[in-house]
């Protein structure tokens, strides 16, 4: 069971800021129902964590054995078909404000101080493991993967080699600091599917699964560690 409903109370309980965000937060609706319209962001979240020894669909990387035993996800909205930067910041705010130990980005967005400030805070004052995917344009490494409090993620095929296909490409560049699987990814997408995907994007959630398991190893452990 993800939330009970009886908690939905409308009253900001915890004085976040905001209320009855039990889950996560929609930043574009601004209500606490971040559920998305495009499968991206289920694809992304079900490689980290979807759950594992159930006899259904696929396991996470973080996913656990079993019902309460794999990562907890926080799932922030902060676009549906396409990410919105100006809001992207208060997500990131919010993920280091709330408990998170890993921030993971699937998205590229035009650079800005406000984004900057934010994962400088989350990163340094918080102690988060930031990634983020590094695009899929065949080119330099986007933003906010570029940004040196966070790692930049291209994605390699079954082969092993750097992801170059005919409609997409891994990004590259001095900024790239590890590369995950992200071509042919199976995972789970809207109304209780499943489907494979390529990209970036599904490099980068491989590497937060990994920092997630670290970290519960090792609970003390610091991002330079």
């Amino acid at each position: 069971v993800v939330w009970d409903t009886d908690d939905l109370n409308g009253v900001d309980d915890d004085g976040n800021g905001f209320v009855d965000d039990l889950i996560g937060w929609d930043f574009i609706g601004s209500d606490n129902d971040p559920r998305p319209t495009n499968f991206h962001g289920t694809h992304v979240a079900g490689i980290v964590g979807a759950c594992g020894d159930n006899a259904m669909g696929v396991i996470g990387v973080a996913g656990g054995e079993g019902a309460g035993t794999g990562a907890l996800l926080m799932p922030l909205l902060v676009g549906n078909n396409a990410p919105d930067g100006s809001i992207l910041d208060d997500a990131i705010l919010y993920a280091a404000d709330n408990g998170a130990r890993v921030i993971s980005m699937s998205l590229s967005v035009g650079e800005s101080e406000a984004i900057e400030d934010a994962l400088t805070y989350a990163h340094d004052t918080m102690g988060v493991f930031i990634n983020s995917s590094s695009g899929n344009e065949n080119s330099s490494v986007n933003f906010p993967a570029t940004d040196p409090h966070v790692m930049a993620v291209g994605a390699t095929d079954h082969d092993d080699v750097r992801a170059d296909l005919a409609t997409w490409g891994s990004n590259f560049g001095p900024e790239l600091e590890v590369v995950a699987p992200g071509v042919n990814s199976l995972s789970t997408r809207l109304g209780d599917t499943y489907n494979a995907g390529g990209g970036t994007s599904y490099a980068s959630p491989h590497v937060a699964g990994t920092a997630a398991l670290m970290f519960s190893r090792n609970p003390p452990v610091t991002n330079q560690e």
